[in-house]
């Protein structure tokens, strides 16, 4: 599998109500779901989930995603990590997947070099 495959897969499979739902109280409203915000400190929500697009807005503190970057920023992950920890959740091997890329940077590298 393609890594720019994963991602879309990833951004599709991973619903981020369930996700940010996890840490966060929400209410539907409209088509949206909204909540207190988990990056700041706050009394009125002003953190807003559009599910229809997969991601997530603050309009306090302006933070902006998707299931990546909120699994990123509210756990302290790295790219990578967080998308081994979402990899999981869908039931995909991460490191089957890491193997594959090396492989095919190799791949690569070696062409280059023989080319």
């Amino acid at each position: 599998m393609e890594y720019s495959h994963l991602i879309d897969l990833i951004t599709k499979k991973v619903d981020i109500v369930d996700l940010v739902g996890e840490r966060v109280s929400l209410l539907k409203s409209g088509a949206s779901y909204k909540g207190l915000c988990p990056f700041h400190a706050e009394r009125t929500p002003s953190f807003s989930i559009t599910p229809s697009q997969g991601l997530f807005y603050c309009f306090g503190c302006k933070k902006v995603g998707t299931v990546i970057t909120f699994l990123m920023d509210i756990d302290k992950l790295d790219y990578n990590a967080a998308i081994k920890s979402l990899c999981s959740r869908i039931g995909i091997l991460y490191d089957d997947i890491k193997k594959t890329a090396k492989i095919k940077d190799e791949g690569r590298d070696k062409a280059i070099v023989y080319k």
